[in-house]
């Protein structure tokens, strides 16, 4: 391996989590990707004095095969290869999330919308009610008794019997000649 001779290395002391450090090209890189992956180098020689370990290496080249995805994680460490499956499906994730906040946010305005435009239906029917109910007030009062002072009441009044007739709808001039000859009927 570069930057090592026949004799090789000794480190002694190690712990369960060791940090290595020192001048560029010293042999940090070298070593630690030796650690990663020791088939890589069939000619250098690992021992453990007779134990086995896991061995974990977070050095440059482990950055770059499980962080770059040509974004910065910030405030994330994660161990595995398997971090930049989930650093993708985290992030389409929050892509759809803010893709559906956005849809939330313009239906809401929508909701806004229709609600301001059928606010403003229900007065331009509730005003036609009334202008209706100005002009049968005089001559049909015992019908509208008691939704002659309100003009909500009037229009409740109004589509309800709107909802439930069943009778033929008859012009205003009919009806007034229909109540005449009903009072007319009932003097005699």
């Amino acid at each position: 391996m570069a930057t090592y001779n026949q004799i090789g290395i000794t480190m002694e002391s190690l712990k369960k989590i060791n940090f290595v450090y020192g001048n560029n090209g010293s042999g940090k890189t070298t070593l630690s990707e030796y650690l990663r992956n020791s088939e890589m180098s069939p000619t250098c020689l690992l021992e453990w004095h007779g134990r086995e370990f896991k061995t974990c290496v977070y050095n440059r080249n482990f950055v770059n095969e499980n962080f770059r995805m040509g974004n910065s994680i910030k405030g994330i460490f994660t161990l595995g290869k398997e971090s930049v499956e989930l650093q993708a499906e985290i992030h389409e994730l929050k892509d759809k999330i803010r893709q559906h906040d956005e849809a939330i946010f313009k239906l809401s305005g929508s909701i806004s919308d229709k609600i301001t435009d059928r606010d403003r239906i229900i007065e331009i029917f509730k005003d036609s009610c009334w202008e209706i109910k100005k002009k049968i007030d005089l001559d049909f009062k015992e019908s509208i008794e008691g939704f002659r002072n309100s003009r909500d009441k009037f229009m409740a009044k109004f589509l309800e019997e709107v909802s439930n007739n069943s009778r033929e709808l008859r012009p205003l001039e009919e009806l007034r000649k229909l109540k005449g000859s009903l009072y007319e009927l009932k003097e005699k």
